[in-house]
C-alpha cells in the first residue's frame, strides 16, 4: 500500500521547505543582528540533512564578523572594563562547506571597547584568505572599535582598505549608517573603502563621517542613494547629483532648507526631473512648521515613472508636496503626517495604488467633523488599493458613508473605538476582502461599548477568512465580543480567528456550538498575520 503522507522537505518538490525556511532566516539575519541570530538559524537548520542543505545555502549568503566581550566566569562581578574581547564568526562554516562563492554581504560588527583590532589579521585568524569572495556586493559596518593598539588608526585603516580591496572585487555598496562614531577604526574603514570603489559603487551612503575631500562628481553607475540631509547642511559645495542616474533615494531629517537643486543636471537649471526614479523615501524631522509651496518654487521637479513613496511629517513644511506625485504612477504609498495637516492632501495621490499606509502621528487627539473628513476621503477615492494599513493611534476609525476601494484583500487598523455596525456595512461593500487585523490602541473595559445592531440576515461578509483582533491590555469590551460572535455566525468562509489568550477557549466553543471549523489563535500584537 502506498504510503499518501509526505514530509514537508518532499511538499511541491521541496520548494515549500525553501520557502519557509527563508522567511526564517531573513527574519534572523535583519540588518542589524550579529553571531547570536545566526546561530539560531544554524539550530533550525539542524533538525535533519534535508533541512541542512537548504539553510546552509541561505546563510551562506552573508559574512558576520563580529567582536564580542566576554567576562570570565570567575569574574561576574567585575567591571565591564574587565571583559576580554574576542571576534567570531561565521567564515569558517562558509568556506568549510565550499560556499564561499555564494556570500553576498559582508557585516562587520565592533564593541566599543576592543583592544588591538587590526582588522586584516583579525580576517586572516578566521580563514578569511581560505574563500572566493567575489561575488560579495555591500559590506557593512556595525557598531565602533576604537582602540588599535599601538598603530596609528591612519595605518590600519589603509592596511584593512587595501586588504579588503584585494578579496572583495565585487564591491558595489559600502554602509556605514549604523557606525557608533565617525571617529571609530570602521569610520575610516569605510571612507577608504568608499574612496576605492567609487567608480563601481551602485549604492551611495552619504552620511557622515563622508569623504568629501576632493569629490568632485557623483559617478553615473550609482543609482541609489542615502542621504543624511543634516549633513549636507554643512557641505554647502557637496556635488551635484543628477536626476536621471537614481532609481532609488532615501533622504532623512530633512526641512525645508533641503536643498533639491543639488539634483538639477547643473546648478543652473532650474529643473530636476526624475525620470527612472522608481523608491522615494522622505523623512522630514520635526520642529516649527513653515508654509512652504513646492509650486512656486524656482526649480520644478517631477517623478514620472515612480511607483513607492514613503513620507514622514513632510506637511509640516510644504502644504502642496503631494501635487508632485499626481502623474507618478504610484503603487505603494505611505503618509505619515499630522491629522490637522490632512487637508492639504488630495486623495487622488491614491488613485493607483495597490497598497496604502495611513499613519496619524498624533497623540490624544478628538476627531472633530473636519478632521474626521480628512480620513474618510481616502475611503471614497476610487482607488484599486488591496492591502491598506491604517494606524489611527487614539482615534476611533472614522466609517464613511461609502468606500470605493473594491479590491481590498487585507486591511490592518490600530484605532481606539471602532462603530461595529458602521463596519458591518463597510465590509458589505468590500467584497473581496479576505484578512482583517485590528488592534484597539487604548484601556479597554470589558463592558464597554454600545450594542452590535446588524438588521439584515445577510452575511456580514462573504469573503473574510482571517480575522484578529487584540489590545495593548489584551483585553476585549463587551462589544467587540459581541461582533466576533456574530461574525462566527455570519461569516461563511471564516477560517482563522485571532484573539487574546484569555478568550482562546471561549470562542473555540462558541465555534464548536455554531457548528464551524474555525481554527482559533492566539493573538497579541500586530504582525500576526501577514507582516
Amino acid at each position: 500500500m502506498a504510503n499518501d503522507g509526505l514530509h514537508i522537505s518532499e511538499l511541491a518538490g521541496g520548494d515549500i521547505l525553501k520557502r519557509i525556511l527563508a522567511i526564517a532566516c531573513r527574519s534572523y539575519l535583519a540588518q542589524t543582528v550579529g553571531m547570536d541570530n545566526y546561530m539560531k538559524a544554524v539550530q533550525l537548520a539542524a533538525v535533519c540533512q534535508s533541512w541542512r542543505r537548504s539553510a546552509n545555502r541561505l546563510l551562506s549568503r552573508i559574512i558576520i564578523v563580529q567582536n564580542v566581550n566576554a567576562i570570565p566566569k570567575n569574574q561576574r562581578s567585575a567591571p565591564a572594563s574587565a571583559a576580554k574581547s574576542r571576534w567570531v564568526s561565521n567564515i569558517g562554516s562558509i568556506v568549510a562547506a565550499g560556499m564561499s562563492d555564494r556570500a553576498k554581504d559582508m557585516r562587520v560588527i565592533g564593541a566599543f571597547d576592543t583592544q588591538g583590532a587590526v582588522l586584516n589579521e583579525v580576517l586572516e585568524t578566521l580563514g578569511f584568505s581560505a574563500g572566493q569572495w567575489d561575488n560579495v556586493r555591500s559590506i557593512t559596518f556595525v557598531g565602533g572599535i576604537f582602540s588599535v593598539g599601538t598603530a596609528s588608526v591612519g595605518e590600519v585603516a589603509h592596511s584593512a582598505c587595501a586588504y579588503l580591496g584585494k578579496r572583495l572585487p565585487g564591491l558595489v555598496e559600502v554602509d556605514h549608517t549604523q557606525l557608533a562614531a565617525a571617529n571609530s577604526l570602521q569610520g575610516v574603514v569605510s571612507n577608504m573603502l568608499i574612496r576605492h570603489f567609487l567608480p563601481q559603487l551602485h549604492t551611495l551612503h552619504i552620511w557622515y563621517p563622508f569623504p568629501v575631500v576632493g569629490l568632485k562628481c557623483i559617478p553615473q553607475n550609482v543609482t541609489k542613494v542615502r542621504i543624511d540631509a543634516s549633513l549636507l547642511a554643512n557641505l554647502p559645495k557637496f556635488p551635484q547629483i543628477p536626476a536621471p542616474q537614481l532609481r532609488q533615494m532615501e533622504i532623512f531629517e530633512l526641512d525645508g532648507e533641503f536643498r533639491w537643486s543639488m539634483f538639477a543636471s547643473d546648478p543652473t537649471n532650474s529643473q530636476a526631473i526624475f525620470e527612472n526614479l522608481e523608491e522615494l523615501k522622505l523623512e522630514y524631522s520635526y520642529g516649527e512648521p513653515e508654509s512652504l509651496s513646492v509650486i512656486q518654487d524656482e526649480l520644478q521637479m517631477a517623478f514620472p515613472k515612480l511607483r513607492k513613496l514613503v513620507v514622514e511629517n513632510v506637511l509640516m513644511f510644504y502644504s502642496d508636496f503631494y501635487t508632485l506625485f499626481h502623474d507618478s504612477p504610484l503603487r505603494s504609498l505611505e503618509l505619515r503626517e499630522y491629522l490637522d495637516m490632512l487637508h492639504d492632501v488630495d486623495p487622488q495621490v491614491i488613485a493607483q495604488v495597490d497598497e496604502l499606509h495611513l499613519i496619524i502621528c498624533d497623540e490624544d487627539l478628538n476627531l472633530s467633523d473636519m478632521s474626521y473628513q480628512d480620513i474618510t476621503k481616502f475611503f471614497m477615492t476610487r482607488s484599486p488599493v488591496q492591502h491598506a494599513e491604517l494606524l489611527l493611534g487614539g482615534l476611533p476609525l472614522p466609517i464613511p458613508e461609502g468606500i470605493l476601494w473594491s479590491e481590498l484583500r487585507q486591511l490592518t487598523i490600530e484605532t481606539e473605538l471602532i462603530d461595529w455596525t458602521g463596519f458591518a456595512r463597510m465590509l458589505s461593500q468590500l467584497p473581496h476582502l479576505w484578512s482583517i487585523e485590528i488592534l484597539r490602541s487604548t484601556m479597554v473595559s470589558p463592558d464597554e461599548g454600545p450594542d452590535v445592531i446588524v438588521e439584515s440576515t445577510d452575511p456580514i461578509s462573504t469573503s473574510l477568512q482571517t480575522f484578529a483582533i487584540s489590545s495593548y491590555a489584551l483585553v476585549l469590551s463587551a462589544s467587540d465580543v459581541a461582533w466576533v460572535r456574530l461574525l462566527i455566525e455570519r461569516a461563511p468562509v471564516l477560517m482563522k480567528l485571532g484573539l487574546p489568550p484569555s478568550y482562546i477557549e471561549r470562542f473555540e466553543a462558541y465555534a464548536e456550538e455554531a457548528g464551524k471549523c474555525i481554527g482559533v489563535f492566539e493573538k497579541q500584537h500586530f504582525g500576526t498575520l501577514y507582516h
